[in-house]
């Protein structure tokens, strides 16, 4: 990818440029709770990280005493990377948690 083309404006169209292990865990996250008995509400936020890496950040919350399923994904800031390295390094995915 050009630098200037990464980042939370645009990720929707690069989103096959989320890693691989992102996608699997995004898939499993959201199709095992689809399936359950009582699916919980999800909240699912798309921004910038801090350099030039993707992150995902899964996490239980509960709002308004219902339990949520909350999903922020970061995507690079080509702000922050020098062209050469503007596709940026993975970083290990998160922890699923609830």
């Amino acid at each position: 990818m050009v630098h200037g083309e990464l980042g939370y404006g645009t990720w929707e169209k690069h989103s096959g440029g989320i890693p691989k292990e992102f996608r699997d865990q995004l898939t499993e996250v959201i199709a095992s709770n689809l399936r359950s008995e009582n699916p919980r509400p999800m909240r699912i936020k798309i921004g910038e990280n801090v350099d030039g890496s993707h992150d995902l950040q899964i996490r239980a919350f509960t709002h308004e005493g219902i339990e949520h399923i909350g999903i922020l994904m970061l995507c690079p800031n080509p702000a922050l990377q020098p062209r050469s390295q503007s596709d940026g390094v993975a970083k290990a995915p998160a922890e699923v948690v609830g």
